[in-house]
């Protein structure tokens, strides 16, 4: 069953994450989109259920079903009880619907990023259900080395440092500048940089990965930090 493979790889990447370092304390956030008519399956899972009135999101048209980690869930934790640190999302008639194991569970701080990324995902490479926001630590000190960039110089850097990085991150990497974590403001400038590219770099913060699965977002991340690394040794 999807279920069953998405959570393995849920403990799977959260392990992988850990040992990485890329997951300090609270850090990182990840979400995988679930097709409706297979979410009382998963919801079996979670006892709890309330709603949030007067939702604060407000979209137009579809609206993704998300499984995504807790606000303040450690990687180290979900990998051992995946399902009491992460939390289901829905909306129906303007409210925001959440299952989740305990009612002092509540989604991610990034939940908007997630949201606005699943949506224009659904519509434009449904394909892809696997949204990961990790800290990798190659990266965050190679832009704060390497701070004034635009996507041009991104991948220019990293295209000298490894020219052979589009075989690897065929659609190039996107570069944003500092916005405030779990802020609209990041979440909104994010958006028109998944139309061209899997992978994106927010400045002195992390990044982000989408893929068909966790393990395909990962991949990426995996590439450019070993990139970073080698062009921090430079």
């Amino acid at each position: 069953m999807i279920q069953h493979q998405v959570i393995n790889e849920i403990i799977e990447i959260c392990n992988y994450c850990v040992n990485k370092g890329w997951v300090e304390s609270r850090a990182g956030n990840l979400s995988y989109r679930i097709e409706d008519n297979d979410l009382q399956t998963w919801l079996i899972s979670n006892s709890q259920h309330w709603i949030i009135q007067n939702a604060e999101y407000k979209y137009e048209g579809n609206t993704p079903t998300l499984l995504i980690t807790n606000s303040g869930s450690k990687f180290r934790n979900i990998a051992k009880q995946p399902y009491q640190h992460c939390c289901f999302v829905y909306f129906k008639d303007g409210n925001i619907y959440i299952h989740s194991s305990s009612e002092n569970n509540v989604p991610s701080s990034e939940l908007e990023s997630h949201l606005l990324i699943h949506q224009l995902l659904m519509q434009t490479q449904p394909h892809k259900k696997a949204v990961v926001h990790i800290h990798p630590t190659n990266l965050i000190a190679f832009t704060n080395k390497y701070y004034d960039l635009n996507n041009n110089d991104l991948n220019s850097i990293l295209q000298d440092i490894n020219p052979d990085i589009d075989s690897y991150i065929t659609k190039k990497t996107g570069w944003l500048n500092h916005f405030k974590a779990g802020s609209y403001e990041l979440a909104i400038n994010t958006l028109p940089l998944i139309s061209e590219h899997d992978l994106i770099v927010w400045k002195k913060h992390g990044c982000l990965a989408i893929g068909d699965s966790f393990w395909d977002a990962i991949d990426l991340i995996d590439v450019i930090d070993k990139v970073a690394q080698i062009g921090l040794n430079l």
